[in-house]
């Protein structure tokens, strides 16, 4: 995996995420947005989510698409602790269900 992948939220691109460390499904970097509205949504938005609750129950987290040049991955956000992103893979039945409920 590239050190720096472009993340996607609702078709949008919202920044990038650089540092990043994977532990089996689980992966965390440090997010650097974009400075738009929608980047500034998502950190509102995933600023208070508990990683434990999402865990048990997906449908209250958000997907973002972390992609470089020659892939991309649904992952399931986890929460935002300062700079710190954390997101969990997600297959893809998981994250089509989740972008259909609107997250």
């Amino acid at each position: 995996m590239e050190d720096i992948q472009t993340l996607i939220w609702k078709n949008i691109e919202i920044g990038s995420i650089t540092n990043i460390r994977m532990d089996m499904w689980y992966i965390e970097g440090v997010y650097i947005p974009n400075h738009t509205v929608s980047s500034a949504n998502f950190i509102k938005l995933v600023s208070k989510f508990n990683g434990e609750k999402i865990i048990k129950d997906p449908s209250k987290g958000t997907i973002v698409v972390m992609k470089d040049l020659e892939s991309q991955t649904n992952c399931l956000v986890l929460g935002l602790s300062g700079i710190e992103l954390f997101l969990r893979i997600a297959s893809d039945d998981i994250a089509e269900w989740i972008i259909k409920a609107g997250k």
